[in-house]
This record gives C-alpha cells, sequence and structure tokens, in this order.
C-alpha cells in the first residue's frame, strides 16, 4: 500500500492556525537527509532539503508530490549539501532526475576539492568527482549554485525566514585553495582538520599565487563557479604515498580508504535556521553536516547558539575542541540543545556511546531512527558495555518508520517517536517524569576546562620551569663561560614537561595540553612561544620575567651610551616619521642576547616581553640619527640604514680599535657559542653597543662599515672621521 501523507488544510479553520516549523529526518540508515518546512496559515511558506542520504529517500520524493506548493513557488526553495560525502550526497542524481524543482543550490566550495582531489583516497576522490556531476546537471537546469562561507545570510518568507552559515571560515577555505605542499602535507596528515590557527594566526598572502586569487576570498562570504573559470586553482602538491607514509607513522589507527575525509568534514556547510513564528517567537535549527572540530565555532560564539533543534554532527559522532581534544561533554554543554535528532545505524561505530551520555548530562531530548533491544534499568547495565557505539551497546534496530517528524510551533514542540533520552527543558504533561540522583565522574573534558583546573596545571607547570631555571642558574654558576651560557639559554620544549606531567599522573593534562598553555600564557604564569599556523613545531615554554627582573632590564639599559644598529627598510619612511616605528625595524638580536645574559633568560623571552616595555624608554633616552647601510655617505632614502642612539654627542666610537677588531675577526666556527658575549656585553656598557655582529658584511671587515680610502692611502681617515662625515639624519 502506498504511504498516505496529510495534505495542507485549508478550511477557514486553518486560517488562524498557528504557524508552525516542521523538521522531517528521513531515516536513511548512515547518512543525512532532512527537510525543513515552515507553514503559516495552512501555506507552506519554506522549504529547505539539507543533504539527501546515500540514496534519496523515496518517501522524500512521494511527499514533495503529494504536498504541492504554489505553481509560482519551487517544491524546494533552497537545498543544501553540507559536504561531498557519499552518504549525503550520493541521492542527490535521483532527486535532480525527478520534476522537483529546486529554487537555489547551497554547497560546498568544489573548486578547492577539485584541486586536492588527487591526494584523497579513492573513495574520497570518487565523491568529489560525483559532487562536480551534480554541479553539471544543477547547471543545465538553470538552479543558481552558490558556495557560501562563514558571515553569509539569507532571507526567505518576507524575512521571517533567515538562512546563516557559520562555518567554513573564508581563510580555511583560502588556505586550502592556494596553500603550499608543506602546509597542505600538514593538514592532510590531522584529524581533525587543525583550525586552531584561524584565531591566532596572520591572515598572510601567499606569494606564489595570481594576486586577483589571493583576493578572491578576502572579505568574501560567498563564491560560485563562475569566479573560477578565469583563474583555476593550481600549485604543487605533494605526493600521496609521502603523505600517506608521514600519517601512517603518526597515527597507527588511520585509516587509508579515509585518507583526506576529515578536511571533508570540518570544511562541511555548518546552517543555522532562524524561524520567525507569529511574528515574534523564534526558533532556531542547527544543521552541522560531518563537522568534527568545533574549535573555531565555539571561540567565534562563546555564549552558545541558543539551539532549539539540532541535527547531530557526525552522526553522533567523535567532535573535538582545541583541535586534538575529543570533548563530548564540553562541546554539547556549550550547545545546549533542547532537541537533537541522529541519523544513524550503528555503521562505523555510530551514533557513539558518548555522544548519547552527553546529552543526557545536558538536559537534551534525543530523537534516533533506532528501536533499542535492552533497556538499562540501572547506571552501568548494558547489553555490551564493551561497545563504542550505543547502537550495539543498547541492542538497536532501524526502525521500519521512514522518516522522524518534530513540529514547532510558538509554544509547543512535539515528535512522532519516542525520544532515546528524556529531555529536561520540557513544560506542560510528560509522559512519566522521573528525578535520579547519580554520582559520576566529571569527564576529562569537563575537567580541562574549568577555571580551577586549567589555574592548578599552570602553576604546576610554572613551578616546574622555576626549578629548572634553578638547576640551570647552579650549573651556569660553576662553569667560566656563564655569561655565554645565560646569553644562549634554551627554552624548555614541552615534552620535557609532558614526561614530568605523566609521572605525577597528570594525564589530562598530557592529552589536551592546549588550553593549559593558552591560558598560562593569558594570565601571565608562565611564558609560552605562540602557536604556529598547523603547529608542526614543538611548543616552547619558559619563565616569566618578574617585576624586579624587568626594572634590572630597565637599569641595565641606563648603562649603555650608545648604540649602533641595522634597521631593514621601514615600511612608510619621511622625515616626521615616529620613532617607534623606527625602532620597529631594527634587528635586535644582539641586545636580546645581552639582555638575556644579564637576567639569564631566553632571549625569545626577552624579545617577546621585556623588550616592548624598554622601547619607549629607549626612544626618550637617545638620541636618534640614521644613514644609509650601503653608502653613508649619500641622503638617507628610506632603504636599510644604520640607526645610531647616542647620549653623549661629543664621542664618537672607534670601530677600528684593536678590540672591536678582536670582535669582528672572532668565528663560531668550532666553537660552542654564537659570539663573544662576555666581552660585547664590556663594550656595550663602557663604549658602544654594535647592533649588527650577525651581519655577515659588517663582520667580514671592521672598515666596510664606513668605507673610505685604503689605510696607505695618503687621504686616508680614520673610523671617527669617516663615521662623522657620513650623512647622517637626525630624527
Amino acid at each position: 500500500m502506498p504511504l498516505q501523507f496529510p495534505l495542507p488544510d485549508h478550511t477557514e479553520s486553518s486560517a488562524t492556525s498557528p504557524d508552525e516549523v516542521r523538521v522531517l529526518s528521513f531515516n536513511v540508515g548512515h547518512g543525512d537527509c532532512t527537510l525543513v518546512e515552515s507553514v503559516s496559515n495552512g501555506s507552506i511558506l519554506f522549504r529547505c532539503l539539507l543533504d539527501a542520504g546515500m540514496k534519496a529517500p523515496p518517501e522524500l520524493i512521494t511527499y514533495l508530490e503529494d504536498t504541492p506548493r504554489d505553481r509560482r513557488e519551487p517544491d524546494i526553495d533552497v537545498l543544501v549539501l553540507s559536504h561531498v560525502d557519499a552518504d549525503h550526497q550520493g541521492g542527490l542524481p535521483e532527486l535532480l532526475a525527478s520534476k522537483i524543482s529546486i529554487g537555489q543550490y547551497l554547497g560546498p566550495c568544489l573548486p578547492t576539492f577539485e584541486r586536492l582531489k588527487w591526494l584523497f583516497a579513492p573513495r574520497v576522490s570518487e565523491a568529489v568527482t560525483k559532487a562536480s556531476e551534480v554541479e553539471q546537471t544543477l547547471k543545465s537546469r538553470g538552479v543558481s549554485i552558490t558556495y557560501p562561507l562563514e558571515g553569509f545570510k539569507t532571507r526567505f518568507a518576507n524575512g521571517r525566514i533567515t538562512l546563516s552559515i557559520l562555518s567554513p571560515a573564508a581563510k580555511l577555505m583560502k588556505s586550502l585553495s592556494l596553500a603550499s605542499a608543506k602546509d597542505l602535507a600538514a593538514l592532510m596528515r590531522r584529524r581533525p582538520l587543525p583550525l586552531q590557527w584561524l584565531l591566532e594566526a596572520p591572515d598572510d598572502q601567499i606569494d606564489d599565487q595570481d594576486e586577483n586569487m589571493t583576493g578572491l576570498f578576502d572579505g568574501r562570504v560567498a563564491l560560485s563557479p563562475e569566479d573560477f573559470e578565469n583563474y583555476p586553482l593550481i600549485g604543487n602538491l605533494p605526493q600521496q604515498d609521502s603523505v600517506k607514509q608521514a600519517t601512517l607513522a603518526t597515527q597507527p589507527e588511520f585509516e587509508p580508504d579515509f585518507f583526506g575525509n576529515s578536511i571533508l568534514n570540518d570544511t562541511s556547510l555548518v546552517v543555522v535556521l532562524d524561524i520567525v513564528l507569529d511574528g515574534h517567537h523564534r526558533k532556531r535549527l542547527l544543521f552541522p553536516g560531518d563537522q568534527e572540530n568545533w574549535t573555531y565555532i565555539a571561540a567565534q560564539h562563546p555564549a552558545g547558539l541558543g539551539i532549539d533543534v539540532l541535527k547531530a554532527p557526525h552522526h553522533g559522532g567523535r567532535v573535538y575542541l582545541n583541535d586534538g581534544c575529543e570533548s563530548f561533554h564540553t562541546l554539547y554543554a556549550w550547545l545546549r540543545p533542547k532537541t537533537v535528532v541522529v541519523s544513524a545505524n550503528g555503521r562505523h561505530h555510530l551514533p557513539r556511546a558518548g555522544f548519547r551520555e552527553a546529552l543526557r548530562a545536558v538536559g537534551g531530548a534525543l530523537l534516533c531512527p533506532n528501536i533499542r533491544t535492552f533497556e538499562p534499568l540501572s547506571a552501568g547495565a548494558l547489553l555490551r558495555p564493551d561497545e563504542k557505539s550505543c547502537f550495539a551497546a543498547l541492542g538497536c534496530t532501524q526502525s521500519p518508520k521512514p522518516f522522524i517528524t518534530i513540529k514547532l510551533s510558538a509554544t509547543v514542540k512535539s515528535a512522532d517517536t519516542p525520544t532515546c533520552v528524556q529531555g529536561s527543558g520540557h513544560s506542560g504533561l510528560a509522559p512519566i517524569v522521573v528525578l535520579r540522583q547519580e554520582v559520576t565522574i566529571p569527564s576529562e573534558g569537563l575537567l580541562r576546562y574549568t577555571y580551577g583546573e586549567l589555574e592548578r596545571h599552570s602553576r604546576w607547570i610554572s613551578q616546574q620551569l622555576k626549578l629548572r631555571r634553578k638547576a640551570f642558574l647552579t650549573r651556569a654558576g660553576a662553569s667560566e663561560h656563564r655569561h655565554c651560557l645565560t646569553a644562549e639559554q634554551l627554552t624548555t620544549p614541552w615534552s620535557l614537561i609532558a614526561a614530568l606531567a605523566k609521572a605525577e599522573g597528570r594525564h589530562d593534562l598530557v592529552a589536551d595540553p592546549d588550553p593549559v598553555l593558552k591560558f598560562g600564557r593569558s594570565h601571565y604564569t608562565f611564558w609560552a612561544d605562540r602557536p604556529e599556523r598547523y603547529q608542526t613545531t614543538e611548543r616552547q615554554l619558559a619563565c616569566r620575567p618578574s617585576g624586579a627582573e624587568i626594572k634590572a632590564a630597565t637599569k641595565w639599559l641606563k648603562t649603555i651610551p650608545k648604540m649602533l644598529l641595522v634597521v631593514d627598510k621601514p615600511k612608510h619612511f619621511n622625515l616626521g616619521v615616529d620613532r617607534l616605528n623606527i625602532l620597529g625595524s631594527v634587528d635586535w638580536r644582539v641586545f636580546d642576547h645581552l639582555l638575556a645574559a644579564e637576567l639569564a633568560l631566553p632571549y625569545e623571552v626577552i624579545a617577546e616581553e621585556i623588550r616592548p616595555k624598554l622601547l619607549t624608554l629607549i626612544e626618550k633616552r637617545f638620541y636618534f640619527k640614521i644613514c644609509r647601510f650601503d653608502y653613508p655617505y649619500s641622503r638617507y632614502d628610506g632603504s636599510q640604514a644604520y640607526l645610531f642612539l647616542d647620549t653623549d654627542p661629543s664621542t664618537v666610537p672607534d670601530l677600528e680599535s684593536a678590540q672591536w677588531k678582536g670582535i669582528w675577526s672572532w668565528s663560531s666556527h668550532g666553537k660552542d657559542f654564537k659570539a663573544p658575549w662576555s666581552e660585547l656585553a664590556s663594550l656595550a656598557q663602557n663604549e658602544l653597543m654594535a647592533g649588527n655582529f650577525f651581519n655577515p658584511y659588517d663582520k667580514r671587515n671592521g672598515r666596510s662599515f664606513f668605507p673610505g680610502p685604503h689605510a696607505h692611502s695618503r687621504d686616508y681617515c680614520s673610523f671617527p672621521e669617516r663615521f662623522q662625515a657620513a650623512e647622517w639624519t637626525p630624527l
């Protein structure tokens, strides 16, 4: 017998019926296919289809044919493909082969994935190819195609319905589209796709691409196939085998058939539908596709999203915050959805048991297309406790029901399927109200994100760094090379702290250090370097400078009478330029190392934490003058330069003295240190700090600073005379 669906009622009583939202989640097994309708006065104002499953469910096409809209309106206002995985787009060809009309299409930025296709596993690559065929069919039918990005919004039904995109970010798609082989290899080896860099790294210009391509993504919230017609995505990509081998070496659980799948998942279109009912009641629906990494989205919306209905991300699978941290409880505590609907049938161990428990913890109602054959009546009672999936753990079977229907009005919410987890946010009558108190061990995710736990771990790391610094100073103090050892003191790698943490049983810190390192850095508990874009290098740590050490740095600076520094070409130079701007272009390496020796702190800490505090004092204390680097006797033109900082203009340094000649002839080859730090420190306090020791051009010959006639020439001038003869420009 064919299925019968209720047709919209056009009687007079329906004219005054309240507005309603219907969410139909089709039972496609492992996959997604969801239809959203907004109904007012018995008429369908809006329809949105999100994904189409591995195969188009026949009940979907039957439903659309049996509930026609006004002839002027398409059957589906907007068709959304979250990403190109087969279990989301496999049913689109069958849908497009029917007579169902479509208004517009929103999908992933296909040119980006076509660029990467040959890096993907065959299964993933085939999905990209099929998505290209779907786009060609849509074009042949005259359907508008858009690749939306974060910030995209479009409205329907006279502004009563807003469709917004939370992810992917334009910066992420730009990186995937234009990144170098090295950066792409780093991305391909990671699961989930790393996103922390979107929050902390600058949007660097990619030099090896046409500037029209690099500008294509900047400031855009939507693209289209036409944008890429004149600028195809190109670039050298790494060999697939080399990347796979590197991945296998670092991730033993690596699955070759799914290579590249995390890129598809974590660039899913995360869609928000805001629907206003009866003029002033808003209902919010969230459809995140297979998004696994929520680091960027959660940081952009720290107060949560206020969700009424959530389609479970990645079929109730793993979710992450801070890139590598699996965080069911933390994520759902942030999302706090009132109702969640999941679409999975046990395949790939989905839905995960942790997903169901996280929803219970936050009081969300769970609707599932499966039927439990086992009901736990006490804590810890499971049919198969070793199973990762709640489908297997509770002995579930797939329901014959073709779809789950959720109805939302301004004041009432209902579903035609019993809940798998009963939420706590319901009002009115409920079948059974059960109050139960459980004593449970908080999950690692929740522990890691409490303020007290972050503070406790941060203080412990600070203590370990102080102990290491004390031990280092003891060793350095017993050495005849103390000054050199402290000038080149190394930072502490995270791996060493991680080993100490393991020894003390701090397993949660070892499992996910990023929140603690970020907390410690931002709360001035210890110093940590800024993470790189893809974090391929190990994090480095050190003690923070104390107030007394900053005062000591100020006192040390006041002992320096003169400084001769090298300045890179300032970005904007004129005679009225701010002197702090000039100081921002100086090569400070010698300064940083000498101050590091004075304070016994790594020079990286000096560069980031102390030197910026001294720049205003330098600007006030010294006279500034500048001349050309390549030919000092010509007027300065804004190119590379010497910057001379002086407190006593009546004296001139002599860089051709015997002591300075010994400095310039010094070579680090075969020696333990980069420079003669003790001699440089003595000269800095008594005569001059020369900040260009690392410049090979200057080190070859002291006279090449300010060239002149040969020493045996009749016109020979001493260094102080040549120095004064230079075309100095006061600042």
